[in-house]
């Protein structure tokens, strides 16, 4: 068995007395040089006696190697320093056929290094920098380029006593970039980059340097002002721009152009592609919204404009398949996704029959329930609502990092083909353009069920579409059978990978009832009281109406599930039976709210109470009016009173009279007395009773008049008692 080799050239020798570089292996010795000095200086070991003190630890051996030993590209290299590496190998190479390979004679012959040292036209002392640097590098070739070759300059940096670079045309500056300015342009830096939505250029920085470190303040006839230093003993804007452009990487240069988010969507760096962690079709989809840019009209009313519809996408990473699609005006909100999911279930056929479309079932597989599905971080993405739905659905949520849309790529570019497919047959038909005579609005002429027809005309399309983008793998590429064609890859995965959980006849009305929201209603013995306090019942249910009796006006909690698009239904189980409730119409509370969503009830809730919160107001303000009245008439009848106590006797008595001055005041003849008659309009009294304009107690004559008719004056006591009977009787047969 070969000896196994312990060392090597430019390996590291610790003997005790410091450190030595290896720069030699030869059959019988060991050549090395002492490192931690600048006087070069080597020594000779015996073969058997450094081996023999290695194995008995006396010596020992470390690799390592020495941070000045650089990689260089010599192509990328100047030229100017090209000459330079090529001389100094030329100048170690003499060196080593001078002196080697035990090197035992150098220092000896001092005379021939001087002479080395004037055939390549340097000094001594040069020349034997350049010599030890390359042996105690451990011959390592590339330390005899020039320190500005890498880049990388070592060392301290310099202190400088007075202002570098040309002297000024109008001023004398004398500003040195010293630790502590550079402490004030480090601060605008960070600044800049941390807010470089505030701040757009670099000027900006600048700015803010000299008005925070070099901008006096004081205080003249009551009011704070300030003026700058002199601009002579201020930084210099080159002196600025020269620092931060040595002091940041192309990174920030590139973030302070732009943004941060931008410089994340668009320049990271691409580790692995979208089909990274994809398993198969339905393990992972990718969903969004996009505004379309173009305008609609009503579908009951084509002269009016409805503005730009939304379209929801759905499509699966693995095959590049739209398995779903959503046309509303739900902008940024949770029914949009539900819409989306809602298709999932949708029997695609009847779905497009619906639009006058006949399609084969296999362009537009769908039905499946997906592992993951890929959100950007929207409001409506991140709500607790869609969290729940899809922990019903057990699908998991992935969220992509805020502003990088490009980790969503496949639904984007398709929203791209979309636009670019609608913007061919749509221009100067309500297609929105970045023109100025752009009158989009009023050229439109689809509604959005048209629209929908086209969209589901480039679903069908895309799916039967050729990739040109996808990346076949070699399994892919040795089955002839697959290509590129979505609905083909469709079919691929689903042969080799295992299948996404299907939407059955079975499990459809299960999947339906995760996707409605659930809500914690009350119930007594008037009903279900859904939000807003309205009223829901199931009169057929006799289990629910037994609930209701056993409440009483007791209200409990009552769990139900609700459709946002639609306030008619709650729904409710029973028994592993999904039950549903209808809004009591019977109700006044109910009257009007049927066929709403329930954003449009939330509305007139919200106005309900607000028109509530008047009238609680008014109702204060007449209740405090109506007790100070009161205490008005209090207080006149204690002015008056004499302030003895009422007398209780003969209190029926009393109680009778007064009753009977309250009957007469009441009664109907008091209301109907000529007197009181004064202002009452003129009617037909023979209309009115039914009989002859002889009976003249209807009449608009005053009772005055009546009276001068049978000269009452004159009456003896007997005809005037009979008078006033008669006059009563007739009054009393009007009545």
């Amino acid at each position: 068995m070969a000896e196994e080799i312990l060392y090597g050239i430019g390996d590291i020798l610790h003997n005790g007395n410091g450190e030595e570089r290896i720069i030699a292996v030869e059959q019988d010795f060991i050549i090395t040089c002492d490192l931690n000095t600048s006087k070069l200086k080597f020594h000779q070991y015996a073969l058997s006696e450094f081996t023999s003190k290695l194995i008995t630890k006396e010596i020992s051996v470390s690799k390592d190697i020495d941070d000045s030993v650089q990689v260089v590209d010599f192509n990328n290299v100047p030229p100017k320093y090209q000459e330079i590496y090529r001389e100094n190998v030329s100048r170690v190479e003499d060196f080593i056929n001078s002196f080697g390979p035990t090197y035992i004679d150098f220092g000896k012959k001092g005379a021939s290094c001087r002479s080395l040292a004037e055939k390549h036209n340097i000094s001594m002392k040069g020349y034997m920098k350049i010599i030890t640097k390359y042996f105690q590098s451990g011959c390592h070739t590339n330390v005899l380029y020039s320190g500005n070759t890498t880049g990388i300059r070592k060392g301290c940096p310099k202190n400088y006593s007075k202002k570098t670079g040309r002297k000024g045309k109008y001023h004398n500056y004398t500003c040195i970039i010293d630790d502590t300015v550079k402490e004030y342009f480090d601060d605008a830096i960070n600044s800049l980059l941390k807010a470089n939505k505030r701040w757009t250029s670099i000027t900006d920085a600048y700015d803010f340097v000299i008005q925070k470190y070099y901008t006096e303040y004081y205080t003249k006839d009551g009011v704070v002002t300030c003026r700058e230093v002199p601009v002579e003993k201020r930084p210099t804007y080159r002196q600025f721009y020269t620092y931060y452009q040595k002091h940041t990487n192309q990174l920030e240069k590139d973030i302070v152009k732009t943004s941060l988010a931008e410089v994340r969507n668009d320049k990271r760096i691409k580790r692995a592609d979208t089909m990274y962690g994809v398993y198969g079709v339905g393990d992972l989809v990718e969903c969004d919204a996009c505004e379309m840019d173009v305008g609609l009209v009503r579908m009951n009313n084509v002269e009016q404009s409805t503005g730009r519809p939304i379209v929801y996408c759905m499509i699966d990473v693995a095959s590049r398949v739209i398995i779903a699609v959503s046309i509303s005006f739900e902008n940024n909100s949770f029914l949009g996704i539900t819409n989306l999911l809602l298709n999932l279930s949708d029997d695609k056929v009847e779905y497009c029959r619906q639009y006058g479309i006949d399609i084969d079932p296999a362009l537009w597989p769908s039905n499946i329930i997906p592992r993951r599905i890929r959100f950007d971080r929207g409001a409506e993405n991140t709500s607790h609502k869609l969290e729940e739905v899809l922990q019903r659905l057990h699908i998991e949520r992935e969220l992509v990092t805020a502003a990088t849309g490009s980790l969503k790529g496949n639904i984007e570019q398709q929203f791209r083909q979309m636009h670019l497919a609608q913007n061919k047959v749509l221009e100067d038909l309500g297609l929105i353009e970045k023109r100025h005579d752009s009158n989009h609005h009023k050229e439109a002429i689809l509604t959005i069920e048209q629209y929908t027809k086209m969209v589901i005309n480039f679903v069908i399309a895309h799916n039967q579409n050729p990739d040109l983008s996808y990346n076949l793998t070699r399994d892919m590429i040795e089955d002839e059978k697959t290509d590129t064609v979505p609905i083909n890859l469709w079919n691929y995965w689903n042969s080799v990978a295992a299948s996404p959980r299907p939407i059955t006849a079975s499990n459809a009305l299960q999947f339906r009832y995760d996707l409605m929201l659930a809500y914690t209603a009350k119930i007594n013995n008037e009903g279900i009281h859904f939000a807003g306090g309205h009223i829901y019942d199931n009169f057929d249910d006799n289990d629910l109406q037994m609930l209701k009796y056993q409440q009483g006006d007791r209200k409990t909690n009552f769990e139900v599930r609700y459709d946002p698009r639609n306030v008619n239904y709650v729904f409710y189980i029973k028994e592993n039976r999904l039950c549903f409730a209808k809004i009591n119409t019977d109700k006044q509370i109910n009257r009007g709210f049927t066929n709403l969503t329930f954003e449009e009830m939330k509305k007139l809730d919200s106005k309900k109470k607000q028109i509530l919160a008047v009238n609680r107001q008014t109702h204060e303000e007449v209740r405090r009016n109506r007790d100070s009245v009161n205490r008005t008439v209090v207080n006149s009848v204690l002015q008056d009173s004499t302030g003895n106590y009422a007398n209780d006797k003969d209190l029926r008595s009393n109680r009778e009279l007064e009753k009977q001055d309250v009957r007469y005041s009441n009664s109907i003849a008091t209301r109907l007395l000529p007197e009181n008659l004064i202002n009452i309009p003129a009617f037909d009294a023979e209309e009115l009773l039914g009989n002859s304009s002889k009976k003249q107690i209807c009449d608009d004559r005053s009772r005055d008049e009546t009276l001068e008719e049978k000269d009452v004056m004159n009456m003896t006591d007997e005809e005037l008692e009979e008078f006033e009977e008669e006059n009563n009787r007739r009054l009393n047969h009007v009545l």
